[in-house]
């Protein structure tokens, strides 16, 4: 796997094939830099290792499952000399304290989503804007193409900041829920308070359908939710069950405006300090922890959407084509807006990388 950075061989990506891989390993062993030791079982150079993985996702999240087996198999594999320890559920902070405490070194790793970053960089609003990508799996492919260079150029102002980008992630599309009324068309939005994130397009779009937005970290809207401060949100499927919103909040709709996509990322000078076998070892692992991440939650999703249907708790509203177009027509509408606080020439790389895939 490649990383998302300038100036490192490690980028967000896998840069090689099975094949590739086998053939640097048994180069490796030549030259005496390997990440296995001479009994082929012990992983990595041997030094001993802290690593604190932090996020926000709830600890039943398909993703925190993904993690966990990712800091085991890194223990075994290594013999207990690289140990991960897996903080979820904001527990080391919100989205924003968790990139600043990466960036500081306070902590190793994070695995955050770039929507959530806009203070760092606006020009992280260029994958943001409503209704960009029509799936979860063309934006995924889309970063991990090393030769089109948009995962590098996307988090370049991040990597500034002392930031390295070791891996994406699929985190999932949010949809507006509420416990006021079923929304089928944007009309339906009027009058209603809508919690949001902290990104400009997720604003702009709740604003444009007539709703009103407010901001908040994550782990204040259950009770925001109960008390009646707000009226909805717009959490993915996932979230929104894993996270027991369900209690609070009636009404969900797969409007699927925003995309969600999730970063691993590292502090720079440590990532840069480790041994050339550690860092190969990890960035591999960390590829195979997000597409394990990436298959559990869209199984999840999937099935968690059925049980909506059934439930006699929520209610779920699939749109029709020409519901959905409504909200698509406006989301789009939005983009302009952002073209003084975007690259314009990425965005239409990003969807030249789009059209070829769809």
């Amino acid at each position: 796997m490649t990383a998302c950075s300038s100036g490192s061989k490690t980028t967000g990506q896998p840069p090689q094939t099975e094949k590739q891989v086998q053939t640097d390993t048994e180069n490796q062993e030549k030259d005496g830099d390997v990440s296995v030791d001479n009994t082929g079982n012990i992983r990595g150079s041997g030094t001993k290792i802290d690593i604190a993985f932090c996020n926000v996702a709830p600890s039943s999240h398909p993703q925190n499952i993904a993690y966990r087996a990712f800091a085991d198999k890194v223990k075994t594999e290594t013999d207990g000399n690289i140990t991960i320890t897996v903080y979820d559920n904001a527990q080391m902070g919100n989205i924003l304290e968790l990139f600043q405490q990466t960036i500081d070194g306070t902590i190793q790793m994070c695995i955050v989503p770039t929507s959530t970053l806009g203070s760092f960089d606006e020009g992280l609003l260029v994958s943001d804007l409503p209704f960009l990508w029509p799936s979860a799996q063309i934006a995924i492919d889309v970063l991990l193409d090393e030769s089109n260079g948009i995962a590098k150029d996307l988090v370049a102002n991040l990597s500034a900041k002392g930031t390295i980008c070791l891996g994406w992630q699929d985190n999932g599309y949010n949809s507006f829920a509420n416990s006021t009324r079923p929304i089928t068309c944007p009309d339906d939005m009027k009058g209603l308070t809508m919690r949001v994130p902290e990104n400009q397009c997720d604003l702009a779009l709740v604003e444009a359908c007539g709703a009103s937005p407010t901001t908040m970290a994550s782990n204040e809207v259950y009770t925001a939710l109960q008390t009646g401060v707000v009226d909805g949100h717009d959490f993915g499927a996932i979230i929104t069950m894993t996270g027991g919103y369900d209690e609070v909040t009636k009404y969900y709709t797969d409007d699927n405006h925003l995309l969600k996509l999730n970063a691993v990322f590292a502090n720079q000078a440590w990532w840069d300090g480790l041994d050339t076998a550690d860092k190969d070892y990890l960035a591999e692992e960390i590829y195979t922890m997000c597409r394990e991440a990436d298959k559990g939650c869209w199984d999840l999703e999937a099935s968690i959407l059925d049980e909506m249907e059934a439930s006699d708790s929520m209610e779920l509203h699939r749109l029709t084509d020409e519901e959905r177009q409504q909200f698509v027509d406006i989301g789009e509408s939005l983009w302009v807006k952002f073209n003084d606080r975007i690259d314009t020439d990425l965005l239409k790389r990003i969807q030249g990388e789009i059209a070829k895939r769809k």
